[in-house]
């Protein structure tokens, strides 16, 4: 907690863990705020090009895909 509480300009954890501890927390807003940023920095454009692929064993077109996944145990 040191690090995160030190990234946001306090000097000691305690404001960060009060703020987990007590915060509310909404599933779906939490997944649309982080698909809204990331459309925002990484863009909706999607195209094919040239390049090697290890499957293919040589240079041809390809689509590449990044993909973000969440487990949990429930």
């Amino acid at each position: 907690m040191w690090i995160q509480a030190e990234r946001a300009g306090h000097v000691r954890p305690g404001p960060m863990r009060r703020l987990l501890r007590h915060a509310r927390r909404d599933p779906d807003a939490v997944r649309d705020d982080i698909r809204i940023h990331a459309v925002e920095h990484l863009g909706t454009e999607t195209g094919v090009q040239q390049q090697y692929t290890g499957v293919a064993g040589r240079i041809e077109n390809a689509r590449v895909g990044v993909f973000l996944a969440c487990a949990t145990s429930g």
